[in-house]
């Protein structure tokens, strides 16, 4: 499962996105919008573009760890 968590936007903080990847499926109850932590690794992963053929290298978040530290309030249908 791959996901993206989002961290700064505030004050002075510029807003970072950060790709993740979690193999053991840890944030299958996490939403959109949850406040969740994370502990985990960084990981480059190299692969040759469709488009360019030329080499790309993106750097992602192995999850190990994950909390949901605050859900976002879910609303269902009336």
């Amino acid at each position: 499962m791959s996901l993206q968590i989002a961290t700064g936007g505030y004050d002075d903080v510029p807003l970072v996105w950060h790709n993740c990847v979690d193999w053991d499926g840890l944030a299958f109850r996490a939403r959109k919008g949850d406040h969740v932590e994370i502990e985990g690794y960084f990981e480059d992963r190299t692969f040759i573009d469709k488009k360019t053929g030329s080499p790309k290298t993106v750097r992602q978040i192995v999850v190990q760890k994950l909390r949901i530290l605050k859900m976002k309030t879910r609303h269902e249908a009336d």
